[in-house]
């Protein structure tokens, strides 16, 4: 599968080849998907919790086992939380480094992910190992042509085997919804990559702003 990284310094978001133990394809999250919220899925929500879908994760791989999306007038609040502590780890020397990656498709929605890329993709965000701060970019074709950034940094909040981040609405043009993909996996060399997880396990989820 392609993911969406956006690693170190440079102005740049560099697409990622992560062998994930799930596949994507398109279209939104499905029926009967693991996903909770305190209102009606069809109505906009404070918050909702996203979870995986049961699948094994290879033993001492990120694992992501839920989002859970909130928003106030601002802000879009992100907390990730993964099987273990740390969330996301690096090795220095056997070449290796966890990620957490997040793609965002906002109105008019695109074409959604597939094993070769996502097309639709408006905004992609994503942070690597022990970094305390994530990185934002607008991709190619993002619908808010005043609001592209090239890249942004947030800073994180890491509490045991939670990740927390928020976002600025205006840096997705405020839109009454988005669809999204989350995962987490290994980049590195050989055999130290692939593993981790997605959420949902195919196609995006989609959350209604309050």
């Amino acid at each position: 599968m392609t993911v969406w990284s956006t690693r170190g310094d440079a102005a740049t978001t560099m697409l990622v080849t992560v062998a994930l133990a799930a596949s994507a394809c398109g279209g939104s999250e499905p029926a009967g998907d693991a996903a909770s919220t305190s209102g009606p899925a069809d109505a906009a929500s404070p918050s909702r919790v996203y979870r995986a879908a049961p699948g094994d994760v290879p033993a001492g791989q990120p694992h992501v086992t839920q989002v859970r999306v909130s928003n106030d007038a601002d802000s879009v609040r992100l907390l990730f939380r993964f099987s273990s502590a740390p969330p996301l780890r690096t090795s220095v020397s056997e070449g290796w480094t966890d990620m957490l990656l997040m793609g965002i498709d906002v109105p008019p929605i695109g074409p959604g992910p597939t094993p070769s890329g996502w097309t639709g993709l408006d905004y992609a965000l994503g942070m690597h190992g022990a970094d305390n701060r994530a990185r934002f970019r607008a991709m190619e074709g993002a619908t808010s042509p005043g609001t592209r950034p090239d890249v942004r940094t947030l800073q994180s909040q890491v509490n045991g085997r939670d990740i927390a981040l928020e976002v600025p609405r205006v840096w997705i043009g405020n839109p009454a919804f988005f669809e999204f993909n989350v995962a987490a996996g290994r980049e590195g060399a050989d055999e130290s990559s692939g593993g981790g997880n997605q959420i949902p396990a195919q196609g995006t989820a989609r959350y209604t702003l309050r």
